[in-house]
């Protein structure tokens, strides 16, 4: 009966565990396998048993074996029953669902920031627009990234950031938070010291969550900041979160370098790539008088950009 159980046990683990479960036709034939196995037991111990009832036995402990094996049959034609039970019970496969749309890497998507805080020069000839969260470690991580490519490119590079939350009940509130600070210019103190505090030890409690004291600390004036966190930021995360989805952001971090989009918290290099594409793009167009560094974004990206992600 132990090796019955011993047979069982990892096909239950299996059914309830997440991540590595194979799939459902996987389990499912392996299950039927199991029944098939068990059957020709069954069948065997059958035999047996019919054989040891018409056979004279000896007396010698074989009363004891010929209880043992009835017991073991029992056995497995209630494991038997249960696997059945179980194969039969499985689901039926759900439809496949459609590849969900990805932006297209070389085209140019169009994301408004003019209301957006940002970290470099006003009039960068690249611009990233950088969509995150606070509760979302790779964001935090990405943010050494653009420190360097903005010592890297210095003059001409300009990172905006935009709200896009993924986990509404830990991020929207400092979300809201942040973006009053930044109408204070205060975004990259108070970025800074929300990560410290809150994001980064993972202590969500009232006492590090203090947005408001964490708003003193920055200096801010108190009265404007919570005008602002309840009334503008609202709305403003909102519409960051609306333009964000309309060109396929699903994630964070996600970047559009000029327009161009990089998901997640890549290598330095993968960065630079982009950027010096785009840099090449744009300074040919300003030397032949198309644009000027200071109305680049607008006509190359703003304007000629896609303002949403193409469907099938």
């Amino acid at each position: 009966m132990r090796r019955i159980l011993v047979l069982l046990i990892p096909l239950l683990v299996l059914s309830c565990r997440s991540g590595g479960t194979p799939r459902l036709e996987e389990q499912v034939a392996r299950l039927r396998i199991e029944v098939d196995e068990l059957k020709a037991k069954n069948a065997e111990a059958e035999q047996r048993a019919a054989s040891d009832a018409t056979s004279a036995r000896a007396p010698m402990g074989d009363d004891r074996m010929h209880e043992e094996m009835l017991a073991e049959l029992a056995a497995l034609r209630e494991a038997q029953a249960q696997l059945e039970a179980t194969v039969d019970a499985r689901p039926s496969a759900p439809a496949a669902r459609p590849a969900r749309p990805r932006p297209d890497p070389a085209a140019v998507y169009s994301q408004e920031i003019a209301d957006a805080p940002f970290l470099g020069v006003r009039n960068a000839k690249v611009t990233i627009v950088k969509n995150f969260e606070f509760d979302c470690r790779f964001c935090n991580k990405a943010d050494a990234t653009m420190a360097q490519l903005l010592k890297d490119y210095k003059g001409e590079l300009k990172i905006a950031y935009k709200h896009f939350i993924v986990h509404p009940s830990t991020a929207t509130e400092p979300a809201h938070a942040s973006c009053a600070a930044g109408m204070q210019g205060k975004f990259k103190k108070m970025k800074k010291l929300i990560w410290e505090h809150a994001f980064g030890p993972k202590d969500f409690s009232r006492k590090n969550l203090d947005l408001e004291g964490l708003a003193r600390k920055a200096n801010l004036r108190m009265a404007r900041f919570r005008a602002d966190r309840d009334g503008a930021c609202v709305a403003r995360v909102k519409q960051d979160q609306e333009q964000a989805r309309a060109v396929g952001v699903t994630g964070t971090p996600a970047f559009y370098i000029n327009g161009r989009f990089l998901s997640g918290a890549r290598p330095l290099d993968q960065f630079k790539k982009l950027i010096d594409e785009e840099l090449a793009k744009a300074r040919a167009r300003i030397s032949g008088g198309e644009a000027t560094a200071a109305n680049y974004y607008q006509r190359f990206v703003l304007d000629a950009g896609l303002k949403k992600l193409a469907t099938p």
